[in-house]
């Protein structure tokens, strides 16, 4: 009782030490310049993305993931919970399992149960297109039976033939279909333990869908989640815009639920938005498949270091570290979720501001809170 008591008291007072820092983590882009990187080596991730696979199966219009040849040599279950035991992970509270295609793995439920021994504080969030539903279904029952916290996000593109046309695989949205039952189901036994979130992308080729897919996930009892195209290294599609029809997104995206995200795409649509106040690399961060740490998907290609030749507190601390989070704060910004979302969750001001034009969000953001304690 003593030892834990101790261990409690330090993380209280590592996270006082790290206050001053977080308070300036969203201020204005030259504030944050003028300051440096290394003004900020008391912040820690709160948030993690994880490659579980680099290999997947789909052919999207929006995406190139599926064309690159899968690396070999993905971190084992065991690497990985050892990685997250190191202290640099003990503040995280969500860690994102993806890919490719996470299911592809056959040893999936060993990673989702090693990330929660290893951390057991944080929610799980396992985004899938679900190819494989005989395979992701006992996944998530084994994961909510270990007490894990869970979110599953499947991606549907549109429904029947479209969205098997988006993702480049016939016959695809039956097996997305009954995946999401079964889930939808075990939703309604496990109460909030699991979430079932529909994802999909918004872009040129899906505007006119999106009514249908909202309403087939309020249909199922699913929380309908979209998300904007983006452009990015990690997805093999920089120069390839999708998002050119501007008036009539732009109008979708102030019929949309009002989140976040949505009020940044609004923003980035009319070009009026700021310079991002992005903080990837601060208190968020991905990991790939081969155990290299990147800061973002749009700097996917910017490793800061490999896990299986350094600690992630010696790579967080490293001098490469440094110089790319120097590129982060250069950065002008993108519209993707995590990058987006997990910025914010850092700009206090402007998730404030949010809350008080939308009092009806802020008040289900609190009814969600306390649900999952």
């Amino acid at each position: 009782m003593l030892e834990r008591t101790t261990a409690t008291a330090k993380t209280y007072a590592r996270a006082l030490r790290a206050l001053p820092q977080e308070l300036l983590l969203s201020s204005p882009p030259r504030l944050r310049r003028a300051l440096g990187p290394a003004f900020f080596e008391q912040v820690t991730p709160k948030f993690l993305w994880l490659e579980a696979t680099s290999a997947c199966g789909n052919r999207c219009k929006f995406c190139s993931i599926g064309l690159n040849v899968p690396q070999n040599g993905a971190l084992a279950p065991a690497e990985l919970e050892a990685a997250l035991r190191d202290p640099l992970f003990r503040r995280l509270r969500i860690v994102v399992v993806s890919g490719g295609e996470p299911t592809l793995r056959p040893d999936l439920d060993a990673v989702l149960a090693g990330i929660h021994r290893a951390v057991p504080a944080a929610r799980i969030v396992l985004s899938t297109s679900a190819p494989l539903p005989e395979r992701l279904v006992p996944v998530v029952e084994k994961a909510l039976r270990a007490g894990v916290r869970l979110e599953v996000g499947v991606s549907v593109d549109g429904l029947g033939k479209k969205h098997d046309e988006m993702r480049g695989v016939p016959g695809l949205f039956e097996k997305v279909d009954g995946a999401l039952r079964e889930l939808t189901a075990l939703r309604r036994a496990w109460g909030s333990q699991l979430r079932v979130i529909v994802s999909m992308v918004i872009c040129d080729d899906t505007i006119d869908d999106v009514d249908a897919v909202r309403r087939y996930a309020r249909d199922l009892g699913a929380t309908f989640n979209p998300q904007w195209y983006n452009q990015a290294a990690y997805y093999g599609n920089v120069g390839k815009n999708r998002l050119s029809q501007t008036g009539r997104l732009l109008e979708l995206a102030k019929k949309l639920e009002p989140t976040l995200l949505n009020a940044f795409a609004e923003r980035w649509l009319e070009a009026r938005a700021p310079k991002a106040r992005c903080t990837m690399l601060f208190n968020a961060c991905l990991l790939k498949s081969n155990g290299d740490f990147v800061p973002c998907f749009t700097y996917w290609n910017d490793a800061v270091g490999n896990l299986r030749q350094s600690t992630p507190s010696e790579i967080w601390a490293s001098r490469r570290a440094t110089e790319v989070r120097t590129k982060v704060m250069r950065c002008d910004g993108c519209l993707n979720a995590c990058g987006v979302v997990w910025s914010y969750d850092a700009d206090y001001l402007g998730r404030s501001r949010f809350f008080l034009q939308h009092p009806r969000v802020f008040a289900a953001k609190v009814r969600e809170l306390l649900a999952a304690r």
